[in-house]
């Protein structure tokens, strides 16, 4: 299939590297593609990072885009900053013109997040070229303000109908940009790294007077509810004596200012994909996967898909999430139901409920779900055979001779 894969420029705000959310799901797409058919190209690349293995693709040719001012992303004026950016986005397509016009290339890939993925649509129709867009997020969610949401909107479904293929997170967001644009997407799962490897399915709790309930969360902790929900489990009145283990970016001190100081909740550190499924499969007992309830995260819940799922059904523990019925979450479970015991409120008698039938009716029936779940949807060479075929299926076209904007 090599062959007769497009050469493609990748130009977008998400890096392509083997650290964490995005970037890593990138860097796994990509792992395997032909080095010498894919361009990179990033904003504010710093010099140390295009040949700095094992987070950037080795043999790919990494390129930076670089824009004045960015620093203000860092500041109290970023959301200002950032919303300037994007309304004159479409002036950045000039820049790519003198970087790309020169090079043989079939079409451009970007994702949906941040600012390049617009001039990188502008430069693509300009030049008649394929586009590839991912879409992670719900696109509803890049402003509060109705004016700057109207635009992103207007400008995201011109992209949107002219991609060659556009490629969503989970189901429930390919149904929903499919039916509101009327052009249909193809659902792409958030895709494991090729060299990944499950741990053999644990049968049962080892309970003892010595050990306590050890329930595990990873990942980041980027809202108040997500730290709610988090205190709740941590509360909870069980005669299993519960202990949270936190893996991710945080502090302690960062831990405690947003509610998470109590004496059974345990940092245990920022570990790469493999290290934390071993480390999860030595201290924790149940992982945790929470899931927003509240009118504001609504569409978060809905649209878009927790990535740590690769991670968690790795490990072969049972999962225990808490999700309101409408999220993309609850509609993956009912293809896969023993993937995870799913609490379908925020009521903690609830959540002490499904913590109670895992552990003492099925906790090898949730163990072993999750990591068929995991193998059906996540399983590198399924997703990237998915995604491949995608771009080799449209790759007849031939290359732009180059033109002036």
């Amino acid at each position: 299939m090599s062959a007769e894969l497009p050469r493609l420029a990748y130009i977008g705000d998400v890096s392509v590297s083997a650290t964490a959310h995005g970037s890593a799901l990138l860097y796994r797409l990509f792992e395997n593609y032909p080095p010498n058919k894919l361009l990179i190209f990033e904003p504010n690349l710093r010099s140390s990072e295009p040949h700095s293995p094992p987070t950037r693709l080795k043999g790919f040719h990494y390129s930076c885009i670089p824009f004045p001012l960015t620093r203000l992303f860092k500041t109290r004026f970023s959301r200002i900053a950032r919303s300037v950016y994007f309304l004159v986005s479409w002036l950045f397509a000039r820049r790519f013109a003198s970087l790309l016009d020169p090079m043989p290339i079939d079409g451009i890939v970007t994702v949906s997040n941040g600012i390049l993925w617009y001039p990188a649509f502008l430069y693509a129709r300009s030049r008649k070229l394929l586009f590839y867009m991912i879409i992670h997020d719900d696109i509803l969610l890049c402003s509060n303000n109705p004016f700057e949401r109207a635009i992103y909107l207007k400008r995201f479904r011109a992209a949107y109908l002219y991609a060659t293929r556009a490629f969503c997170i989970c189901d429930t967001m390919q149904n929903f940009y499919s039916k509101l644009f009327k052009k249909e997407s193809l659902t792409l799962w958030p895709v494991r790294a090729a060299s990944a490897f499950d741990v053999p399915q644990r049968k049962e709790y080892n309970h003892n007077a010595q050990r306590d309930l050890n329930i595990g969360y990873a990942g980041s902790i980027n809202s108040e509810e997500y730290a709610k929900m988090i205190s709740r489990l941590a509360d909870l009145k069980s005669d299993y004596n519960i202990k949270v283990l936190i893996y991710g970016p945080h502090s302690i001190s960062s831990l405690s200012l947003i509610g998470l100081g109590c004496d059974n909740i345990y940092l245990m550190g920022n570990l790469s994909s493999d290290d934390l499924v071993l480390s999860l499969r030595d201290n924790v007992d149940i992982l945790y996967l929470p899931i927003p309830f509240s009118r504001i995260s609504r569409n978060i819940a809905r649209y878009s898909f927790p990535s740590k799922l690769v991670d968690y059904t790795r490990v072969g523990i049972p999962i225990l999430a808490q999700a309101p019925h409408y999220s993309s979450l609850t509609s993956w479970l009912n293809l896969s139901p023993h993937a995870a015991y799913l609490v379908g409120t925020l009521n903690s008698s609830d959540l002490e409920k499904g913590i109670r039938h895992i552990i003492e009716n099925d906790y090898s029936s949730y163990s072993k779900g999750a990591l068929d779940a995991g193998r059906e949807c996540f399983d590198y060479y399924k997703v990237t055979r998915t995604f491949f075929q995608a771009l080799s299926h449209e790759s007849d076209q031939p290359s732009h001779s180059p033109v002036n904007c």
